[in-house]
């Protein structure tokens, strides 16, 4: 039988949270950790790459063709194919487990921090992400394109990016941010680590958009496109969290700000006036002429008297290259 289920505690290693996260199963918890192998990640990505561009013109609120669902079958029966020496040390049969990662992935306070392999057990998740694989090459060449147009413009921050081996990761700041923002305490370590392995950054930045999308090891391609006019909108997250979030330039135009979290409507995870800053700021150029940004995660705790800040720094990928 599947064990109980977890109690989460609200601290870590490190830090005593602020923040109430959600429970995990027991279950759930062990198998996050066991397909974060190589062998799962290689055979689940190799699914992925021949796939995805099955998936460019994916609508989620179209019909959805038979060729879309059979392939999220075939994914689910090679993580079946994937679990089993897991299923046999947890005593748990791969439609129970199967079952316990579906509720888990359909939980909107979790969702947002499970391993992308889990959250792919989900027809929609596994959709959407086909979807930004499949338009990963086409996003990095409009980046591309936008950069040489601004190679001139010292607040333009569109390209093609990794992490600056140069500039050391804040490992344990990052990790207090995630969990601030609501992480449960079983997946933060976990999500700092893949986070200092973070690749193809890819900013398409114009007068009035910023579009950033990233791809982190084990979590998966996240797009987030923002209007930079100032005005608050709603928004819903894949997993059904509801969101109030804006976006403009600094002051001094050296910076683009994205706020989600208002006075009427904090961040979920922050209490009353609670919000997170993501900051995008132009740093001087490499000595070879590569350009870098920094990404800067504020969070916001006014009940707590909280201000932290987390920052990844990011270089220019050569010409020609791909990390």
């Amino acid at each position: 039988m599947p064990k109980s289920e977890s109690k989460c505690s609200e601290t870590d290693d490190d830090d005593d949270s602020f923040v109430t996260t959600p429970r995990v199963h027991d279950t759930v918890a062990s198998f996050a950790q066991h397909c974060l192998s190589d062998r799962f990640a290689r055979a689940t990505e190799d699914f992925e790459r021949r796939h995805c561009s099955k998936f460019e013109n994916w609508d989620p609120d179209a019909e959805q063709d038979l060729t879309f669902t059979d392939l999220h079958r075939q994914y689910c029966e090679l993580l079946e194919s994937l679990m089993e020496d897991f299923l046999r040390e947890e005593d748990v049969d791969s439609h129970e487990l199967l079952e316990m990662l579906a509720q888990s992935a359909d939980d909107k306070r979790l969702a947002e921090f499970l391993p992308q392999i889990i959250l792919n057990t989900e027809y929609v998740h596994f959709a959407a992400q086909m979807k930004g694989l499949s338009n990963e090459q086409r996003d990095m060449e409009a980046a591309g394109r936008a950069a040489a147009e601004a190679a001139d413009s010292g607040t333009n921050l569109s390209g093609v990016y990794y992490l600056d081996p140069d500039r050391p990761f804040d490992k344990k700041g990052f990790g207090e941010y995630v969990s601030y923002i609501g992480a449960p305490w079983v997946f933060r370590k976990l999500i700092s680590t893949t986070a200092a392995q973070i690749r193809d950054v890819i900013v398409t930045h114009t007068d009035t958009h910023l579009t950033i999308t990233h791809h982190m090891r084990f979590f998966g391609t996240k797009i987030n496109n923002v209007a930079l006019d100032g005005v608050v909108r709603e928004s819903t997250t894949p997993w059904r969290v509801q969101l109030h979030q804006f976006a403009e330039f600094d002051e001094d135009r050296q910076a683009c700000v994205v706020t989600t979290g208002t006075k009427d409507n904090p961040h979920p995870a922050l209490g009353e006036g609670g919000k997170v800053e993501h900051v995008f700021l132009n740093k001087e150029p490499h000595e070879d002429g590569r350009r870098r940004f920094s990404w800067q995660q504020h969070v916001f705790m006014p009940t707590k008297d909280l201000h932290h800040v987390a920052e990844m720094e990011f270089i220019e990928q050569a010409s020609g290259s791909r990390k």
